[in-house]
């Protein structure tokens, strides 16, 4: 069982940030606060379907000697990401705005290009991801072991 959903790791991860893309589209054409509701319910699965194989990748993806550097990675892309959104990404309607683009078009152009951002990462994770069984360094020892390791 453990196999088959390893198998699906990239898949599963790929169609979550794909519904991150969507979703950003379809915010971007939001006309009432139903669809505004429903448009932030949908992203929402991709939130949490992308959050938990952040999670599952730093967990299942390296051998045991490397999994320190991925989480080390993980956590300052992390830091990164927020730096970018605080400096960047929150200025972009400004920035769409500045050569006289009305704010409704400069909001969706902000929201079409987090949706590219998207779908670039998801053909990172596509491309970028080694399939299969992720690499085990050696038979783990036994619990009796460890317990007089850790003494």
């Amino acid at each position: 069982m453990y196999k088959f959903f390893i198998m699906l790791f990239i898949e599963v991860f790929f169609v979550g940030v794909l519904i991150l893309a969507l979703g950003y589209v379809m915010f971007a054409y939001v006309d009432s606060v139903i669809t505004l509701v429903a448009v932030r319910m949908f992203m929402s699965i991709g939130i949490g379907v992308v959050s938990v194989m952040v999670g599952a990748l730093m967990v299942d993806y390296p051998a045991e000697d490397s999994r320190g550097k991925l989480v080390a990675a993980a956590g300052i892309a992390i830091g990164i990401g927020k730096i970018l959104i605080g400096v960047v990404f929150l200025r972009l309607p400004q920035m769409f705005g500045a050569d006289g683009t009305d704010d409704l078009t400069a909001g969706r152009l902000t929201m079409m290009t987090m949706a590219s951002l998207c779908l670039l990462l998801a053909v990172v994770i596509w491309f970028g991801i080694k399939r299969g069984l992720p690499a085990r360094v050696k038979k783990q020892e036994s619990f009796g072991k460890r317990v007089v390791m850790g003494m």
